[in-house]
């Protein structure tokens, strides 16, 4: 999760450990979010592997809208719809290829 948390603060350029605390929920609830969608448990994902891409980005995506929600509301009203839909993609990109992967198939 700490490799998570330093990509979302260096994308936003914060040096500072002020907001860790509130970064870090923030990649709790994306991280939530995803296990919801995937109907898996955060220990699948997040225990001592590291997530896939599609996981990790998703998560990203998602705790840095959490964060910086105000400004990405300014920009556009639509902004928020597309970010839920590429992270949604994401994620139904990472279903599909467990699917293939499984035997049998």
């Amino acid at each position: 999760m700490d490799d998570i948390i330093s990509q979302i603060k260096a994308y936003f350029n914060i040096f500072s450990s002020e907001d860790d605390k509130l970064i870090k929920s923030f990649v709790v609830a994306a991280i939530d979010y995803v296990c919801y969608y995937l109907h898996e448990s955060a220990k699948d994902y997040f225990s001592d592997m590291l997530p896939l891409d599609e996981i990790k980005e998703a998560v990203i995506i998602l705790a840095s809208y959490f964060y910086n929600r105000n400004e990405y509301m300014e920009k556009s009203a639509q902004l928020p719809m597309q970010i839920w839909n590429n992270v949604n993609i994401l994620l139904l990109r990472n279903k599909l290829k467990r699917l293939e992967q499984k035997p049998g198939r």
